[in-house]
């Protein structure tokens, strides 16, 4: 066991013994670099007695260790289409495969193989379909349950989504403390626990607006009034509602 001479272009190898001479068999692949320059055989593979295979390492630390002191990674490729360069991931109870499947598009897709479907799928244009295989936004989301979509920030004041346009948050939409739903950043619209929908205000009314008016046409249905009419137009009182086609000033 040992380097070879320089003259020598590639070869195999095997290791019996360790720095303690026990008795062992790790079996070695050699080769040489591209160089105009007589130099030794450098190690590039090695099968440690127990079955870890290293590449570019010595001392793999799983069944599959692959080293590079620069830029590492694997490429998996097929040469035709329609097939699936993929990773399947297996234990007793189930088994998943990810990977690009010509044979869908050419998406990449995360599939539970023991259920028989696509859990995640992403298409050629971006769009990401989760249970969904043909997604028709940036992100599609289809459930058979109720509960389609969940966030939870873990925080006692709540938690949400910023909505962006061109790198600027121009509103939130989220949980704001444990009371209510706030929608915009100055909580222009206002959902609260009591069940009272607040725009632009917050007031004990089940619905109150500041500003713009509500234009209704149809039937508004209340059993009393209160407080100044001054706002009100095209009012006919009917007795135990009132049908309008009218605006309420603010």
């Amino acid at each position: 066991y040992g380097n070879p001479a320089t003259t020598a272009p590639a070869y195999i190898a095997y290791e019996d013994r360790n720095t303690s001479s026990y008795t062992y068999g790790d079996l070695t692949f050699w080769t040489k670099d591209a160089v105009t320059t007589n130099t030794n055989a450098i190690e590039r593979i090695r099968i440690k007695s127990g079955g870890r295979v290293g590449i570019g390492t010595t001392i793999p630390g799983t069944n599959f260790h692959l080293f590079n002191p620069g830029v590492c990674y694997a490429i998996i490729e097929t040469g035709h289409a329609d097939y699936n360069p993929m990773i399947e991931y297996k234990n007793a109870d189930r088994r998943w495969q990810a990977g690009l499947f010509g044979d869908d598009a050419d998406g990449y897709s995360i599939k539970d193989i023991t259920a028989g479907a696509t859990r995640v799928h992403i298409d050629t244009d971006g769009y990401v379909g989760i249970t969904s295989t043909n997604p028709t936004v940036r992100l599609d989301i289809s459930a058979g349950d109720a509960t389609v979509f969940k966030m939870d920030a873990g925080a006692a004041n709540g938690g949400g989504m910023a909505i962006h346009h061109q790198n600027t948050v121009k509103g939130y939409f989220g949980v704001a403390g444990s009371n209510y739903l706030s929608s915009s950043s100055a909580n222009d619209i206002v959902l609260r626990a009591e069940n009272r929908l607040d725009v632009a205000v917050s007031n004990t009314k089940k619905m109150d607006v500041n500003g713009g008016g509500i234009n209704v046409s149809g039937i508004c249905t209340a059993t009393s009034f209160s407080g100044s009419a001054s706002g009100l137009t095209g009012v006919v009182n009917t007795g135990k509602s009132i049908a309008m086609a009218m605006i309420f000033g603010g």
